[in-house]
């Protein structure tokens, strides 16, 4: 936001401040100041007003406000005052009819009569201009001009395009104007729009209005036999109408100056696609109270730049007054907060700058005197906090009213009273702890089915004071007569300390609400600058290790090592992969709250997610290695929902579908392999896949390529293909090798404790071996005979090749081995190593299977 240097002096005295100094100051506490630019004899700062301060801060006098509290100097206070025709009261001119004040929250009116539209001074179109804005006329630049100056957005209508009266100056009257009715009063009407409904800005825009939307409308004669249609004068809050434009001629207006709710405002402004700067005001959250001072301002400030008088009055719908919120702090959680010792007199010191009221009180002593002193104030159901106390009172209204008092907030109706505090013993209460029975009108939640319907509050000496629905009015009474009936238990809201501030903060810092706030504010004034740095203090100990992370981290590593990546997918799927696994989605956990069908099922595999993300990275590089460790989702035995956690991995290679040799899925099994090995996992095995409820139903697995991981006799994972139906419903060209296992079991079995072997000192020997055998002869059969025979001299059997194809009989595949002989004992000789490789063939023979040569 443009700040004018020169304005800001007409409400602090900066004479003894440089710009380059004040911009410092405004960088360290407030907002960051962007820029300086000199225009002629002004200097204009460029803020950059973060959203927290927005509602009271997108002005000058709010900015203002700021820096004399940051150089402890007075800020001018708001006191405008406007001469009014005695004449003419508002009330027989105009009359407004609020139907929304949940959204309109207070909405004023003042009518002035007989204005000349004109140009604006000289020093008010310099201003205007200095700062971005447009001068149009007098008029319509002094609202521009209280907006930029208050932060309250307004509006002006043509009091003669909607009236239907006419108002003229009677020459036999000099001292005043008389008014003469033709037909009834004028009537503003605050309501959303009608489905349809159009208004044309003053931009000359068309608008399409629907019921999201809230308008000023302009009734001609509302009351009529004749009907008139209502005409819309404005879209509330963000843009002015035609219909009642201000131009040349006219003579008569009505101010308006209102407080509209700041999600509405979001809201309207994101439908219409009008954004303005009433808009971005108002979705600020301004204060309702800045409404009544910035009318005043406009109106003096119109009949000084544009003549006319204003009648006498105004019109002034709020609903719903907002109070002075308050909160209570000490000495001690300042300290605890900002780890700085600030004096009382700082402190005191500090608020005062804010203009925020400090009051010391003992919490205890000021709730019991308060209980007391409200002993015989009418009881009304339903009286509000802000509005009816403290004249009247129901129960619950009553509590939050005495805590509120005390600086401390708490909800509103007697059952989150309940919910909201803490339940203690008799034999534990103290004063300002709470007392609940069923009373008249309980509300029954699901924490309180026996009901909850009335509170008081103990003031000690086994005394209670609660305002009575029966006695029609606040009562003292014996703790056990009010817990005679219906009784439902004690609560504490807060252990009331024996010193505290009450700070009550001005209506327009909506951005403070509770204690952390305002230890902020303390912190900002007081200077972060200024807080001593200092080590913390305590005691470090170790966390209690948790296993599942251990192993989680442990085994992410060990796949990173070998060249992973890790993917993080969602724990949804849509119809399209059930379509794709051919699976039967009555058989998956749907969703009730579906956002979009492709999130429509828990996954109750990670396969679906590896292969969007195989799809998606073969668009970008030709192979693709992945894994991720997630949740799964399927139905039990019992149809109760399981959540498990999983750990999988995926090959492909691209161009490689075709192929007649299996790299992916003996790479992946030497991960797997791998994965084992570091998570210390006993011997475990590979077998042939017997269909289990452990595997997801459907042709997702290739039917001759899969094998169950298995410890003993117990299954924990599956390896595999993935069948290549399946892979033709996604835009990959290759192979897909996958691993599934179940992460929970894997960590039970999991072991750090290691037997180290030293490394031999004597070289070793190597030789290749290539068998023919039948296709379905498992790897695994012809290790078990190549390590039996090979003994403890065999050190390691790497497979490095598997070949089907050309040159090679139909229903054979050609395995070629790597074998690595050593001692650790001693050098072994060529012909001892061929003597024992002569005995490996003779037992792959006695298999029936050929040694190539």
């Amino acid at each position: 936001m443009k700040i004018s240097y020169s304005w800001l002096k007409n409400f602090v005295d900066l004479k003894r401040y440089s710009a380059p100094e004040l911009a410092d100051l405004l960088t360290m506490n407030f907002a960051e100041v962007d820029g300086i630019k000199t225009l002629g004899d002004d200097l204009i700062f460029d803020l950059k007003i973060l959203p927290d301060r927005a509602s009271d801060c997108l002005s000058h006098y709010g900015v203002a406000r700021e820096l004399a509290a940051l150089t402890k100097l007075k800020v001018k206070s708001l006191k405008f005052k406007v001469k009014e025709s005695k004449k003419i009261n508002i009330k027989d001119l105009i009359e407004v009819e609020n139907q929304n004040p949940e959204i309109c929250k207070r909405y004023i009116s003042r009518v002035i009569l007989d204005v000349k539209v004109g140009a604006s001074p000289k020093w008010l179109k310099e201003r205007l201009e200095s700062l971005g804005q447009k001068s149009i006329n007098n008029v319509v630049d002094a609202t521009n001009y209280v907006m930029l100056e208050l932060g309250q957005p307004m509006h002006i209508f043509d009091f003669d395009k909607i009236k239907n009266m006419q108002v003229k100056s009677e020459k036999s009257m000099p001292t005043g104007r008389q008014v003469k009715a033709q037909s009834e009063i004028s009537k503003i009407i605050i309501r959303k729009a009608k489905v349809g409904e159009k208004i044309t800005t003053l931009d000359n825009q068309e608008i399409e209005l629907n019921e999201d939307i809230l308008v000023i409308v302009g009734s001609d004669t509302p009351n009529s036999k004749l009907q008139i249609p209502s005409s819309i004068l404005a879209i509330a809050g963000i843009k002015g109408g035609k219909k009642a434009e201000i131009d040349q001629n006219t003579k008569n207006i009505i101010l308006e100056s209102a407080n509209f709710s700041a999600e509405a405002i979001r809201k309207a402004s994101k439908l219409t696609g009008i954004r303005t700067e009433s808009s971005a005001r108002f979705s600020a959250d301004l204060d309702p109270n800045l409404a009544g001072i910035a009318i005043e301002r406009l109106a003096s400030l119109l009949v000084q730049i544009a003549g006319g008088e204003a009648v006498s009055g105004k019109i002034d719908i709020y609903p719903r007054k907002v109070m002075s919120a308050k909160v209570a702090v000490s000495l001690n959680d300042v300290i605890s907060l900002l780890g700085e010792k600030i004096s009382e007199k700082e402190f005191l010191s500090i608020f005062k700058q804010l203009n925020f009221k400090v009051e010391k009180i003992y919490q205890e002593k000021e709730l019991m005197k308060l209980a007391r002193k409200f002993i015989g104030r009418p009881y009304k159901y339903g009286a509000s906090t802000s509005q009816d106390a403290p004249e009247t009172f129901d129960c619950s209204s009553f509590v939050q009213y005495l805590y509120w008092q005390i600086g401390i907030e708490i909800p509103r109706i007697s059952v989150e009273q309940f919910l909201f505090a803490r339940s203690i013993e008799k034999k534990d209460l103290k004063i300002g702890d709470l007392a609940f029975r069923k009373g008249g009108r309980p509300y029954f939640y699901k924490e309180t089915p026996r009901g909850i319907g009335h509170v008081g509050v103990y003031i000690g000496k086994g005394r209670v004071v609660h305002a009575s629905g029966d006695k029609k009015k606040v009562i003292e009474e014996k703790l056990e007569t009010f817990c005679k009936k219906d009784f439902r238990g004690f609560g504490r809201i807060a252990d009331l300390g024996d010193e505290a501030f009450v700070i009550e903060i001005p209506t327009y810092r909506r951005d403070i609400r509770m204690k952390a706030d305002i230890i902020e504010e303390i912190g900002r004034i007081y200077g972060y600058q200024n807080i001593k740095s200092k080590l913390p203090e305590g005691i470090l100990m170790l966390p209690q290790r948790n296993d599942e992370i251990f192993w989680e981290n442990l085994s992410k590593n060990a796949l990173v090592s070998t060249g992973f990546t890790e993917v993080y997918n969602y724990s949804f799927i849509g119809g399209k992969d059930l379509k794709a696994g051919f699976i039967i989605p009555e058989n998956i956990l749907e969703l009730q709250n579906y956002i979009s069908d492709d999130k429509r099922y828990l996954r109750p595999s990670l396969i679906f997610g590896f292969l969007r993300n195989i799809e998606e990275n073969f668009r970008y590089f030709n192979e693709t290695r992945i894994f991720e460790v997630g949740k799964i989702f399927t139905l039990n035995a019992k149809e109760k929902i399981s959540e498990r956690k999983f750990i999988g991995g995926a090959i492909s290679l691209k161009g490689k579908r075709n192929s007649a040799k299996a790299e992916e899925f003996y790479e992946l099994k030497a991960t797997v392999d791998l994965l084992m090995q570091k998570l210390g996992v006993p011997e475990f095995w590979y077998d042939d896949y017997q269909a289990t409820p452990e595997i997801i139903e459907g042709k997702i697995w290739h039917h001759l390529r899969l094998a169950e991981i298995k410890i003993g006799d117990e299954t924990f994972g599956f390896i595999g293909e993935i069948n290549p139906n399946v892979i033709g419903n996604y835009d990959i060209d290759g192979r897909v090798a996958m691993f599934e296992i179940d992460f929970e079991k894997l960590a039970c079995l999991a072991n750090e404790d290691f037997i180290y072997s030293p490394i031999s000192k004597f070289p070793a020997i190597e030789r290749d071996l290539a068998i023919l055998t039948p296709i379905n002869v498992k790897v695994d059969d012809v290790l078990n005979v190549l390590e039996n025979i090979g003994g403890q001299l065999l050190i390691n059997t790497d497979l490095f090749d598997v070949y089907e194809g050309d040159n090679i009989q139909e229903g054979k595949k050609s395995l070629a081995f790597h074998l690595i002989f050593q001692s650790r004992e001693r050098t072994l000789s060529d012909k001892e190593v061929d003597e024992i490789l002569a005995e490996i063939i003779v037992a792959l023979s006695e298999e029936g299977w050929e040694i190539r040569r």
